[in-house]
C-alpha cells in the first residue's frame, strides 16, 4: 500500500491498497483499491477499485502515486500487474489512472508493457518525481526478469508527463547488465538528493553480486534538464553474502534539515550476530550528492525478523519540520510467530534516532500474519 497523494483535489490526501491475488470473475487477476481522505480520516469503503480482467495478472502487486503526470492539478495512480500478458506470456504491464474533480478515471490513461516475454514489468511502480524539471511528475517501472545480453539482469524505465499525459516511450531505460540481478526489483523517486532542483531516482538490485554473492546493490541516478543520467551518479552495495541489500529502496525525504533529500535501503536477509535479522540504511544528500557510508543504521536485533522488507519515508508525522522513516520487518516474533512490526524514527537537526520512536506489533492475534510485509508476496521465480 502507499500513498495515492490527493486524487480528487479536495485537500485531504488518499491512499491506495493492492490485492495482487483478488479473484471477481478471473482467477488471481488482482485488484487495486483507493480511499479517500477527509476531515475525519479515510473512508471504509474504497471510492475507486480497479481489477486487470485477466487471468494471474496479478494487478496491484505494486502500487503507489505517479504524482500530478498530466499537470491538471490532481494526483494520479499507478498499478503494476506483472504477470499480465499481452502478445508475451508475464510480459507484465503498469497502468496510470488520472485524478479529477470526481476522483479517479475507471479506464487506465496510460498503460505500458515490456513486450519481452517473462520479464515481469510492472513488479515495482512508483513516481519519479519531475526529472527533467519541466513541471511535469514522471514515473518508473521496474522489470525485474528483464534480459536484454543477460538473463533476467532487470530494467527500470522512467516515462515522462506532459500535458497530455505520459509518453508511450520510455525517455529512459536503465539496466544491470549481470545476469540474475535483477535490477528493477524495487524502484522510486530519491528526491533532489544534490539539491539542483531536478528529481533523481533509486533501482535496487537485490540478486547483485560483486565480491559476495547475492549482496544486492541501490543505484541512483541523477535527474537533469535533458532527464535521468544513463551513468550512475551512486552505486552501493551490500558487502555481504545473500544480503539481498535493494530489496526495497526509497526516498527517506530530508530527515535532517539540510534541504537535501536522503534515500533509504533495506536488506532484510542481512546478518549480524542474529540470522536474517535484516537492517535499514539511510544515506544522507548534499551538494555532491550522497555520501557513499551510512549516516544512520538498525537493525532488528532477532533472528529471521527480516527487518528492512519495506521501508520509505513516513512524511513529517510529529510536524517538527524534519522528514521521519518507517520500516517493515514481516516475520518479527513477539508472543506470536511472524506476527511482524512497522516501527518509525524521528528525524532531527543531527538526524534520525537511533532509537524507534513508535513501534506497532499486529495487533490480531494471529502466527504468520507478517504485518510490514510490503508487495504480494507472490512466489520467488527464477528462470
Amino acid at each position: 500500500m502507499a500513498s495515492a497523494g490527493d486524487v480528487n483535489g479536495d485537500g485531504y490526501d488518499d491512499v491506495i491498497v493492492g490485492a495482487p491475488w483478488y479473484d471477481h470473475g478471473q482467477e488471481d487477476e488482482g485488484a487495486a483499491a483507493v480511499y479517500h481522505g477527509s476531515a475525519t480520516g479515510l473512508s471504509l469503503i474504497p471510492s475507486w477499485l480497479g481489477e486487470s480482467d485477466q487471468k494471474y495478472a496479478h494487478f496491484g502487486e505494486s502500487v503507489g502515486t505517479a504524482g500530478d503526470v498530466n499537470g491538471d492539478g490532481y494526483a494520479d495512480i499507478i498499478v503494476g500487474a506483472p504477470g499480465y500478458d499481452h502478445g508475451q506470456p508475464h510480459e507484465g504491464a503498469a497502468a496510470v489512472y488520472h485524478g479529477s474533480a470526481t476522483g479517479l478515471s475507471l479506464i487506465p490513461s496510460w498503460l505500458g508493457e515490456s513486450d519481452q516475454e517473462n520479464a515481469e514489468f510492472g513488479s515495482s511502480v512508483g513516481t519519479a518525481g519531475d526529472v527533467n524539471g519541466d513541471g511535469y511528475d514522471d514515473v518508473i517501472v521496474g522489470a525485474r526478469l528483464y534480459t536484454n545480453g543477460q538473463n533476467s539482469e532487470g530494467a527500470a524505465a522512467v516515462y515522462h508527463g506532459s500535458a497530455a499525459g505520459l509518453s508511450l516511450i520510455p525517455s529512459w531505460l536503465g539496466e544491470s547488465d549481470q545476469e540474475n540481478a535483477e535490477f528493477g526489483s524495487s524502484v522510486g523517486t530519491a528526491g533532489d538528493v544534490n539539491g539542483d532542483g531536478y528529481a533523481d531516482v533509486i533501482v535496487g538490485a537485490p540478486w547483485y553480486t560483486n565480491d559476495q554473492s547475492q549482496e544486492g546493490a541501490a543505484s541512483v541516478y541523477h535527474g537533469s534538464a535533458s532527464g535521468l543520467s544513463l551513468i550512475v551518479a551512486w552505486l552501493v552495495e551490500g558487502d555481504q553474502k545473500t544480503a539481498l541489500f535493494g530489496a526495497s529502496v526509497g526516498t527517506a525525504g530530508d530527515v535532517n534539515g539540510d534541504s537535501y533529500a536522503d534515500i533509504i535501503v533495506g536488506a532484510a536477509m542481512y546478518d549480524n550476530g542474529q540470522v536474517n535479522e535484516g537492517t535499514a540504511v539511510v544515506y544522507y544528500g548534499s551538494a555532491s550528492g550522497l555520501s557513499l557510508i551510512p549516516s544512520w543504521g538498525d537493525e532488528s536485533d532477532q533472528e529471521g525478523a527480516g527487518f528492512g522488507k519495506s521501508v520509505g519515508t513516513a512524511g513529517d508525522v510529529n510536524s517538527d519540520g524534519y522528514a521521519d522513516i518507517i520500516v517493515g520487518a514481516p516475520t518479527y516474533k513477539n508472543g506470536q510467530v511472524n506476527e511482524g512490526t512497522a516501527v518509525v524514527y524521528y528525524g532531527s537537526a543531527s538526524g534520525l534516532s537511533l532509537i524507534p520512536s513508535w513501534g506497532m506489533k499486529a495487533t490480531r492475534k494471529v502466527p504468520f500474519w507478517r504485518f510490514g510485509r510490503n508487495g504480494g508476496g507472490r512466489k520467488r521465480r527464477r528462470l
